[in-house]
C-alpha cells in the first residue's frame, strides 16, 4: 500500500497580495527587493517578477498590454506588522497596484493571479544563491522592459527560512539550498511559437549560471529528466532502494523519474 500523509497548519488569516510598479521602475526596485529579501523574518515568503500580461479581457483593465514589476507574498502575522515590513519597498515608487491586505488563507492560490484552468505555458528555472548586484542586472537585462523577451514573466522566487533547516522526520526532502528560484513562463498559443520561447526560457537560465547551486527544486520543473540533482546522494540512493522494492515494474510513472 501507498499513502500520502499531510498535515495542516492552523492558519486561518494572512497579510498578502501583490505590490505593483511599471516595469521602468525595475531598475530600483529589483536590487532594493534583493536586499530587503534578506531582512525579512522567515514568516514572510515572496517573490518578484516582471509581468507581461496580454491586452485580453481576461486581464484586469489597467494592465492589459501594460509591463510592471510586482512583489507578492504572504506574511504569516498581524495586518498591520505586515504592512510595516513591505514599507520599504511601497516608498520606493508610487505603486500602480496595491493588493496586499488581509485575507483567509484559502486566498493564497489566488495572489499570482495564476489561471485557474489549464494554459499551454512552458516554464524553466534555475536554483541560485545569493542575488548580488550583478545578478539583479543579468535579471534585468534578460527579462526587463527592455529585453525584448517573449516571455510573460521572468522573476524569482524566494527560498529560505523554513526550507534552510530540516525539521526531524523530514523525509528525503526537509531543504533546498540555495536563496531564489528564478524563473520564466511563456505562453505557446501555437505550435511554431514553441521555439522562440523555449529560446528565451534557456536565455534565463543561462544568465544565472554564475549564481546557480547546481541542484534542482521539482516543484518548478517544467521538463521531462531524473530526479538525481534534487537529493544528496545518500537519500537518492536510497530512494532508488525504495523504488526497486516496491514498484520493481515501473508501474507509477513520473516527469522526473527515480533511475
Amino acid at each position: 500500500m501507498t499513502a500520502l500523509e499531510l498535515e495542516l497548519f492552523p492558519i486561518a488569516q494572512v497579510y498578502a497580495g501583490s505590490l505593483m510598479w511599471p516595469a521602468e521602475h525595475g531598475t530600483e526596485i529589483l536590487p532594493a527587493y534583493l536586499d530587503w529579501a534578506r531582512t525579512i523574518p522567515d514568516e514572510v515568503t515572496t517573490g518578484i517578477r516582471f509581468l507581461y500580461l496580454p491586452p485580453i479581457p481576461e486581464v484586469p483593465e489597467p494592465l492589459r498590454g501594460v509591463p510592471v514589476i510586482d512583489v507578492t507574498g504572504a506574511f504569516i502575522g498581524d495586518a498591520a506588522e505586515g504592512a510595516a515590513l513591505l514599507d520599504p519597498l511601497r516608498s520606493l515608487a508610487t505603486p500602480l497596484i496595491d493588493g496586499w491586505a488581509e485575507m483567509p488563507a484559502s486566498g493564497l492560490s489566488r495572489i499570482n493571479g495564476d489561471p485557474e484552468q489549464p494554459s499551454p505555458g512552458l516554464t524553466h528555472y534555475t536554483v541560485v544563491g545569493n542575488l548580488d548586484a550583478e545578478a539583479a542586472d543579468a535579471v534585468i537585462e534578460v527579462g526587463g522592459p527592455e529585453s525584448g523577451t517573449p516571455l510573460l514573466m521572468v522573476g524569482t522566487r524566494h527560498l529560505g527560512g523554513a526550507l534552510a533547516s530540516a525539521p526531524a522526520g523530514a523525509g528525503a526532502l526537509g531543504v533546498v539550498e540555495g536563496e531564489h528560484v528564478v524563473m520564466g513562463v511563456g505562453l505557446v498559443m501555437a505550435p511554431e511559437m514553441a521555439a522562440g520561447v523555449t529560446t528565451a526560457l534557456d536565455a534565463v537560465v543561462a544568465a544565472m549560471e554564475p549564481w546557480a547551486t547546481g541542484g534542482d527544486y521539482l516543484n518548478f520543473a517544467d521538463r521531462p529528466g531524473d530526479a538525481s540533482r534534487a537529493f544528496d546522494e545518500e537519500t537518492y540512493r536510497r530512494l532508488r532502494e525504495i523504488k526497486a522494492t516496491v514498484d520493481p515494474d515501473g508501474l507509477f510513472v513520473a516527469a522526473h523519474p527515480v533511475a
